[in-house]
């Protein structure tokens, strides 16, 4: 039986939007039609809450769910405000508190910006990201290749204390994340899914990275055109859809497609044409309509 989406819930950097970019106007109104039409819209990232929250502020209408820190943290949304009211679901991971072992293990030193890499004389800076549910370091330049040493000393440390960890590396900035155990952003499909009563094929998730693997798994999923290797082979041998567009436009040619093929139900003519009125190219029909 064809499922039909009952809520998107997405990436946002690389995604709905550049790294460090903003949200085009065009991706923005589609977000808001959306969210217009009954249809719930959130979003999974690896930052944190507030920086979901502080993007929804200036793009209008709020997410109906954020799941943040890869999965460590989950939000619902229960008024719109202002200011916003939130029901706060926390996940716990196997290795919430291997975690702060870890933090001890390579001498971190949040004050000063710094850790040990290997000697306790060899002191490394970094830059931070404001997060409790896991742990995100940055090289001072966004350096990628400079993490690659930091990353074989992070798994060393991991493994000689038997720490339920797990490390990732993100090209797009340079940042390296130490992610418990069982936290991942496929809890917040699961929290989605425990809401509104429908199953993993019934959610729409859109992505591209490193973080992105669980998110994508058993839903129904576009792997955006700038989306890695990996999750677009993912999302293909799941049967979903590879869009050409980049970032915001790939998003929204995610959505064009499921409306096009009825996914949304009785609502998909009408995400069609909202769909037309921002990105005529990806509608055209309803576009001359």
């Amino acid at each position: 039986m064809t499922p039909i989406i009952r809520a998107v819930l997405s990436d946002i950097d690389d995604t709905i939007k550049p790294h460090g970019g903003p949200i085009d106007p065009r991706t923005r109104a589609v977000l808001q039609g959306l969210r217009a039409l009954g249809i719930p819209v959130g979003v999974a990232t690896g930052k944190n809450a507030d920086y979901a929250c502080g993007l929804a502020e200036g793009s209008g209408p709020h997410w109906s769910f954020i799941c943040a820190e890869s999965g460590a943290h989950f939000r619902e949304l229960e008024a719109e405000g202002p200011p916003p009211v939130w029901k706060v679901h926390e996940s716990s991971g196997a290795g919430m508190a291997d975690l702060v072992q870890f933090r001890d293990s390579i001498g971190l030193d949040p004050l000063h910006r710094r850790f040990c890499l290997r000697r306790r004389e060899n002191i490394v800076p970094y830059m931070p990201e404001l997060k409790d549910g896991i742990l995100t370091l940055l090289p001072p330049d966004s350096d990628f290749g400079q993490t690659a040493a930091w990353a074989t000393f992070f798994e060393e440390v991991i493994k000689v204390h038997d720490l339920r960890l797990v490390v990732k590396r993100h090209k797009a900035n340079g940042s390296i994340d130490i992610v418990p155990a069982g936290i991942h952003k496929g809890l917040g499909v699961d929290a989605v899914c425990r809401i509104l009563g429908c199953k993993p094929k019934e959610v729409l998730t859109i992505a591209d990275g490193e973080n992105d693997d669980e998110l994508v798994a058993g839903t129904t999923a576009v792997a955006v055109g700038n989306a890695i290797p990996r999750i677009r082979e993912s999302v293909r041998r799941n049967g979903g859809y590879l869009a050409r567009g980049t970032y915001g436009e790939g998003f929204v040619e995610g959505i064009a497609y499921v409306a096009r093929n009825g996914l949304f139900g009785d609502k998909s003519g009408e995400v069609l044409h909202l769909v037309s009125e921002s990105f005529p190219e990806l509608a055209p029909a309803h576009a001359e309509g």
